[in-house]
């Protein structure tokens, strides 16, 4: 459990407790403790059923009066930095003080916070979120228990509590007939209160208190609002808790209630409400005791309450929802029972006087049978066909007895409920009315499981010519009935240098009496072995048994290559790598005395901005010689980057290898080349993608002599764009031209494209095809080999001007035993890309590795 005493400036924070179907939400803004409520589908509380805004603007409230003699003293948890502008609530004399709470706890189910000192009197409240009742259930309530005690030493007098909720159904959309969203109707189970109806503020007593009320659109309109709270002011709460009816409970217009304290306005039941709020009252509270209230979300499909409607009515339902019988020829939880229904007529100005039928005989299923139904009605006691007379918005209670009928054995009872106006023809209603009821009848418990697993027993282990191990498996315990045999086959998870042979490898499955023999033998003594092993029952027990071979002792830790290392910006800090391949060796010491056992497992212990990939993606295997790693930078701008990974091998020697990565800024000025295309015309290619360049972002034309020279189609160029191609033409062949283009990245480089025609010189092409060069990587003996295609050449000392840019590489031919290890990857027109060759296997003898590789230039 969570307690928080925090002071009165602490950071505003929400704490929420809930069960699967509503929420209570609570604020710590300067200790108010003022909340709100959410609800919905199962784990999704999206419908709000109070009002909130903010967490300073949260619009239900908490009143207490503390009343001796003549003296009476208000407190409320409405703090002064509250942002609705009507303030506090106010008594007809003296004032409210805001009270904040001195302590709050936070558990699993249950919120406490605690008011001590309130003129004598401690104040305890508990939100207690109610477990469901039974698995077919779609709502429950959170509880609100508010205890109270006189402080020790403290003058006796009267506590009083008002509770002021500014009610919300959020599923509605904008203001519609019947109500929605933050001015809902209200339906009690003794009337209709619709949004905006005359005179429809009302206050009752505890003469004329209804039992629960719902908020929301009653009425049968397209889409139906179908999600209720339900807020029970009497009996009992959906948990079971007994709940303490209030002395007075009024439902009106919030503007008018917000500032309530104690007396309702002198006004009030003259007055309709569109921004609908309920206020409940407990009064002469001594000594000590406890208040309980529960506020929740309809049960529609555990029938507490099941609602559904028609034209002008609207119908909540409640029966049980589940029924049983623990004892075999024994009682049912409820042998018989009532379903009680309250019909409410939601038209403000017409009576009607249906006719309400259960069909009888009750469907039940899986049998259908109607001879032999589950649920018998007792139409002596309640007749099957009840008429009812409802004037404008009154409701009417009707119930029907039903019995359960222990010659049946279905398990579930469908209720159908039929109306019928005057002549009219019967029908269903049009929301249907068909509440569920499963009745469970004893069941003869099955018998016990099989739960034991099977033995694997070691009979005797050594060495003649040979290392061996000996085992009998069986699936037998003394004084145990249950046991269900071996199932064939035995199962070797993971095996490596042994033989395995079985005293009857085809025994029959689940036979207790049958006791396998197994003989596991090393077959190269001079090299590690080991075999893991699972036998199972035929219940899905299972024992596994592992037995390891090492002829001589491995202190060797894993050997670490760094095999190649690329992508760094040249003159850049060294940390700047992008791609790492590394690999892990433990297979290179081997001895009289000892030698490497192989791998083990590495392990990953810190990695950001990564990408990592261990073993080509595949799973280490036991006693693995090699196992590579290579690891991506996954966005080479960011900060931030590195990995530690552990390499273990079998024997656990450990290897640790650490990597950092840095970026470096852009430092390079973006850049423009053109490219003859015909007489007076070029092709203008203008670049920013070269490592940790951040992009293009536009160009602009410097000078233009004899204004001869003139972009065709303007590019467009985004912020970012890595390269950009347009082109450009001479106005008059016969006349000069010569263009100077400032480009621009993204951080502020400038460069310049100059392109400078002569009339009559035929246009020069790029005639000198990519170069192709080769460098062993260290340590793979030549059999590893980086391949740099370059586009970029220089003639004594000067660069090439013709040079068009990369426009494919591809591999023309290659044998079977050399393959590309790394992926050929550049942009059209880059100048420079990278890959790795390989030769597959080492060892091949006889075979000439051959691979032709064909770089081609944009000029062909």
């Amino acid at each position: 459990m969570l307690a928080i005493t925090s002071p009165a400036h602490a950071q505003e924070t929400v704490y929420r407790v809930s069960n699967r179907f509503i929420k209570a939400h609570v604020i710590t803004v300067s200790n108010s403790g003022r909340f709100w409520i959410t609800a919905g589908p199962q784990h999704h509380d999206s419908i709000r059923f109070l009002f909130y805004n903010s967490p300073t603007f949260v619009t239900s409230n908490i009143v207490f009066r503390i009343k001796r003699g003549n003296s009476i003293r208000y407190y409320c948890n409405q703090p002064d930095n509250y942002l609705v502008t009507q303030g506090r609530p106010t008594p007809s004399t003296g004032y409210a003080t805001y009270k904040p709470y001195d302590t709050m706890h936070v558990g699993t189910d249950t919120l406490f916070m605690q008011w001590r000192g309130l003129d004598g009197f401690d104040v305890t409240l508990r939100i207690i979120a109610e477990k469901p009742q039974t698995i077919y259930d779609s709502g429950a309530d959170l509880l609100f228990e508010f205890t109270y005690a006189l402080q020790r030493y403290a003058i006796p007098g009267e506590l009083g509590l008002l509770l002021m909720l500014d009610t919300f159904n959020s599923q509605g959309g904008s203001n519609e007939a019947g109500g929605a969203g933050d001015s809902p109707s209200v339906l009690t189970n003794t009337g209709y209160l619709p949004v905006n109806g005359l005179n429809s503020s009302t206050r009752y007593t505890a003469a004329t208190m209804p039992e629960w009320y719902h908020i929301g659109n009653f009425l049968y309109r397209q889409p139906l609002t179908d999600i209720f709270p339900i807020h029970r002011l009497k009996g009992r709460s959906h948990g079971g808790d007994s709940l303490t009816p209030p002395n007075m409970f009024a439902v009106g217009h919030w503007p008018n209630l917000n500032k309530v304290a104690w007396d309702l306005p002198s006004d009030f039941g003259s007055t309709s409400f569109v921004d609908c709020a309920t206020i409940l009252r407990w009064e002469g509270l001594v000594g000590s005791g406890v208040i309980r209230t529960a506020f929740g979300l309809s049960d529609k499909q555990g029938n507490q309450n099941f609602t559904c409607r028609d034209d002008n009515i609207f119908v909540d339902i409640k029966a049980p929802r589940l029924i049983t019988q623990a004892v075999k020829n024994g009682p049912y939880s409820q042998s018989e029972f009532d379903v009680e229904m309250w019909a409410t007529n939601t038209s403000e100005i017409n009576t009607v006087s249906p006719r309400i039928r259960l069909q009888s005989p009750i469907d039940t299923y899986p049998s259908g049978d109607r001879r032999n139904p589950r649920l018998i009605l007792d139409s002596a006691a309640t007749p099957a066909d009840q008429t009812i007379f409802l004037g404008p918005k009154q409701s009417a209670k009707l119930r029907w007895r039903l019995k359960v009928n222990p010659l049946s054995t279905d398990t579930l009872a469908q209720l159908v409920f039929y109306r019928q106006y005057g002549t009219a023809m019967e029908s269903r209603f049009l929301e249907d009315c068909n509440p569920l009821i499963t009745i469970m009848g004893w069941h003869e418990p099955a018998p016990p499981s099989d739960t034991m697993n099977p033995r694997i027993e070691l009979t005797g282990s050594g060495r003649n010519s040979s290392v061996f191990w000996n085992f009998n498996l069986y699936d037998r315990h003394p004084g145990y009935a249950y046991d269900t045999g071996l199932r064939n086959p035995i199962e070797v998870l993971a095996s490596e240098n042994v033989s395995i042979v079985y005293s009857d490898a085809l025994f029959p499955s689940c036979d207790i009496t049958r006791t396998i023999g197994m003989n596991i033998t090393v077959s190269d003594t001079s090299r590690p072995a080991n075999v893991t092993f699972r036998a199972r029952d035929c219940a899905g027990n299972d024992s596994i048994a592992t037995v390891v071979y090492a002829p001589r002792p491995d202190p060797y830790p894993p050997v670490h290559i760094v095999e190649l290392e690329s992508g760094a910006y040249p003159g850049a800090p060294g940390c700047n790598t992008r791609r790492y391949e590394h690999v892990f060796l433990d297979n290179t010491h081997q001895g009289r005395d000892s030698g490497d056992y192989g791998f083990g497992t590495i392990v990953i212990a810190d990695s950001t901005n990564m990408r990592i990939v261990i073993n080509g993606g595949q799973p280490i295997r036991p006693f693995q010689g090699r196992v590579t790693l290579v690891a991506d930078v996954i966005d080479s701008m960011s900060e931030v980057g590195g990995f530690k990974v552990h390499a273990f091998d079998f024997a656990g020697n450990e290897t640790v290898v650490t990597k950092g990565y840095c970026t470096v800024p852009d430092r390079e000025v973006p850049l423009g080349v053109s490219t003859p295309i015909g007489t007076g015309r070029y092709l203008a290619s203008i670049s920013d993608r070269r490592a940790w360049d951040r992009g293009l972002r536009g160009i602009l034309e410097l000078s233009n002599d004899r204004g001869n020279m003139q972009i065709v189609s303007p590019p467009v160029i985004n912020v970012g764009d890595r390269s950009a191609t347009f082109e450009v033409q001479a106005v008059d062949l016969l006349v000069d031209g010569d263009v100077t283009y400032e480009i621009r990245d993204s951080v502020g480089h400038t460069g310049i494209l100059r392109i400078v025609y002569t009339a009559g010189t035929p246009p020069p092409r790029d005639t000198v095809a990519p170069d192709i060069d080769f460098a062993k990587v260290a340590g793979s003996n030549g059999a590893d080999v980086i391949v740099t295609i370059d586009e970029e050449h220089y003639f004594d000392g000067l660069r090439y001007p013709y040079d068009t840019g990369l426009d494919s590489v591809r591999i023309v031919s290659s044998t079977a035993n050399i393959e590309v290890a790394s992926p050929i990857v550049f942009f059209d027109g880059d100048v420079e890309t990278k890959f790795r060759i390989r030769v597959i296997d080492t060892l091949a003898i006889g075979i000439r590795d051959t691979m032709v590789i064909g770089a081609f230039d944009r000029a062909g």
